[in-house]
């Protein structure tokens, strides 16, 4: 499956419900190692790029529902949560400016 395919059956208003349970696993796995992540190393700020920025219509707004539910109101007023502004391209420019 591409990820136009992934796209447009998360767009589509006829969802199917078992591919409906899967994203709404995947946010909320997500979301917790995000949390956990800015919890052990205090982070102010967390990026998230990826192949989910390509998504980021459909999942950021569910990804930042499910941090508000499960971060603690102390964390949820320190750590920001950002998209990464290189896209998918932010490892292979770091990559080349290390060599």
């Amino acid at each position: 499956m591409s990820s136009k395919e992934i796209l447009q059956i998360l767009k589509d208003e006829t969802k199917n419900q078992a591919f409906e349970e899967i994203i709404k696993n995947y946010i909320e796995y997500l979301s917790i190692g995000i949390a956990n992540f800015a919890r052990i190393c205090s982070s102010d700020v967390v990026v998230i790029g990826g192949s989910f920025v390509h998504f980021k219509d459909v999942l950021w707004d569910r990804l930042l529902k499910e941090l508000d539910r499960i971060m603690i109101p102390m964390e949820k007023e320190k750590v920001t949560i950002k998209l990464a502004m290189l896209s998918n391209d932010a490892g292979v420019i770091g990559a080349t400016k290390m060599v």
